[in-house]
């Protein structure tokens, strides 16, 4: 979509940024929210997550792909708790 940015072949923050600003200069904006969404999917009790992506997803193979409990790949090793995550922002 036109207002996505993340992680978007040629989409840049500076993009992102400059969408923003067009928005509050030119709109009626009331308010702002941020969220940062770090830890999401470690801590979302998982069992009602995946009920609520039944109620809109019908491929139930989908539904039971484990893609949710994802870690990273670093060296060679699997990392799938956040203590053994590198810090991407460091």
């Amino acid at each position: 979509m036109d207002f996505s940015y993340g992680f978007r072949p040629d989409k840049s923050w500076h993009q992102a940024i400059g969408a923003v600003r067009k928005i509050i200069t030119t709109g009626k904006i009331n308010w702002i929210a941020e969220a940062d969404i770090k830890s999401f999917f470690d801590t979302v009790d998982h069992e009602q997550l995946i009920k609520f992506l039944e109620l809109d997803i019908e491929n139930k193979k989908f539904i039971r792909l484990k893609f949710l409990k994802a870690g990273i790949m670093e060296k060679g090793k699997l990392l799938t708790k956040e203590e053994e995550m590198p810090c991407l922002r460091c």
